[in-house]
């Protein structure tokens, strides 16, 4: 009689296990028993945590209560820490501030400033909020194959008020051991201009008044220096604004020949001192390339 009641004890006691350990999988399984095929709560929110990237499995302040629950614990205790307020965010754009409210945005522009107003690839808004890069390039910068040395100014030659334009030195001198001005000067090449601005063309002047390769304009003209093929021989004036940036771009030679023409048979060239004078057209001088952007 004990023993039946005994095992009478025992079975109540096994089929109570059983119904805790049924109910506590039923509680963390969707589906209605265990051999449904259902997936299991748990590892549901834990998975839609790691696509989100929300919590970690690592340990807390809580404890180690296994890589699932401590996602799903971390991920819940998590607040925002940051310090944005509307007044920070652009106007119509949303972010969630440390109660982790969704918030508008109510920042706006109103500047006027260009691409020409800031320096090269330096980034802006402009006054409807797009960012910008800025385009603005200084004496010094490298940029178009060489080094800039000059800025439009209103009155030069291409001038534009809206647009940066300027002058572009290639890096190094060429000396010229094998080429001249132009030898072979039977008259005037009408290559006067003296203004920046005019130095592309006096050069096209050269080329067109000798069809001799063994001369500065047409070397400089077939040169292939970093990509650019405009480079051409500078102005008067052209050099002249290149001497006074002599450090920057390295003029150390001690004479340098411009693309306008003195005189028949005759160049402007200047010293190392930054004077003018006449120089012989077929005798050989140091000339630097330069392209207009």
């Amino acid at each position: 009689m004990r023993k039946r009641l005994f095992l009478l004890s025992l079975l109540i006691v096994f089929s109570f296990a059983v119904f805790r350990i049924s109910t506590t999988v039923l509680a963390e399984q969707s589906g209605s028993s265990p051999e449904s095929g259902g997936t299991s709560r748990l590892k549901t929110i834990s998975d839609a945590l790691i696509t989100l990237g929300h919590g970690s499995t690592a340990a807390g302040v809580w404890g180690d209560w296994g890589a699932m629950w401590n996602r799903i614990y971390s991920a819940a205790a998590w607040a925002p820490n940051g310090n944005l307020v509307a007044a920070d965010v652009l106007s119509g754009k949303t972010f969630y501030n440390v109660n982790r409210t969704q918030k508008t945005g109510t920042l706006s522009y109103t500047g006027t400033a260009t691409a020409n107003d800031v320096a090269i690839g330096k980034t802006f808004y402009s006054n409807d909020g797009t960012l910008k890069t800025g385009a603005r390039l200084s004496v010094g910068d490298t940029f178009g194959g060489g080094i800039v040395y000059y800025i439009l100014a209103a009155g030069d030659i291409g001038y534009n008020a809206n647009l940066q334009h300027g002058l572009i030195a290639a890096a190094a001198d060429a000396a010229s051991t094998s080429y001249s001005w132009d030898p072979n000067l039977p008259s005037l090449t009408g290559a006067h201009g003296t203004a920046i601005g005019t130095g592309y063309q006096n050069t096209l002047d050269i080329i067109a008044q000798d069809s001799t390769s063994t001369i500065i304009a047409r070397q400089v003209r077939n040169m292939t220096l970093n990509g650019y093929t405009d480079w051409y021989l500078p102005s008067k004036d052209e050099l002249t604004q290149a001497y006074k940036v002599k450090s920057i771009i390295g003029l150390t030679a001690s004479s340098y020949a411009s693309s306008t023409e003195y005189a028949r048979c005759l160049v402007w060239y200047m010293d190392s001192g930054g004077s003018w004078g006449p120089w012989d057209a077929w005798r050989q001088l140091t000339y630097r390339a330069i392209r207009s952007f």
